[in-house]
């Protein structure tokens, strides 16, 4: 009897699924399949629940590092020293940013939707 390698199970994806649901390169899901951040099923392929595990930690740790920021910009902190929050807190969180941003894109993006969503409720 032979088992059936590829199977089109619901709960699970490929390397590169999975990699475009994350918005990474499949060089970070091997590389989170290693850290065991992410679970790998009989046929090699990630499982659904565990991408949703880590998605669900990744924003709420995304979150924590926006706060950060928005924190050193309130406080009134020079843009230099607010890139350096942003880059500790990414490091310290260990966060994988969708498209990989550096820490100054990651900085001016948070600071910019903050500044635009407060002139829009006034």
């Amino acid at each position: 009897m032979k088992t059936e390698k590829c199977c089109d199970a619901p709960d699970s994806l490929t390397r590169e699924e999975a990699a475009a649901a994350l918005g990474v390169s499949t060089y970070w899901i091997d590389r989170l399949a290693r850290e065991n951040k992410l679970t790998k099923n009989l046929q090699k392929r990630i499982t659904q629940s565990s991408l949703q595990r880590f998605q669900i930690g990744n924003a709420k740790k995304i979150d924590a590092a926006k706060a950060e920021v928005l924190h050193a910009y309130d406080i009134g902190l020079s843009m230099n020293l607010i890139e350096i929050v942003a880059d500790n807190a990414i490091r310290d969180h260990s966060i994988l940013l969708p498209g990989k941003p550096t820490a100054r894109q990651f900085t001016y993006q948070t600071i910019y939707n903050y500044v635009m969503k407060e002139k829009k409720h006034g």
